[in-house]
């Protein structure tokens, strides 16, 4: 995987937001997550569907096997 398709999310315990870094771009999650767990699963749900990786990698079969880094 090149560094440019690599997803990262940071997550803020505190006020539990959640920004997904991808490539040059950010993307802060709509929603306030409990655990960093749920913030994950929302930012593999939003690479699925808003960035495209639905069509980008085929043998991806689902939004839960997106690769997200927790930074």
């Amino acid at each position: 995987m090149h560094t440019e398709e690599c997803l990262q999310l940071h997550f803020d315990l505190l006020s539990g937001r959640a920004l997904l870094a991808y490539g040059d771009k950010e993307y802060v999650l709509p929603g306030i997550y409990r655990t960093k767990e749920t913030a994950q699963s929302a930012a593999q749900k939003f690479a699925w569907e808003e960035l495209g990786w639905k069509r980008r990698a085929p043998e991806i079969r689902g939004a839960s096997e997106v690769p997200v880094w927790l930074r």
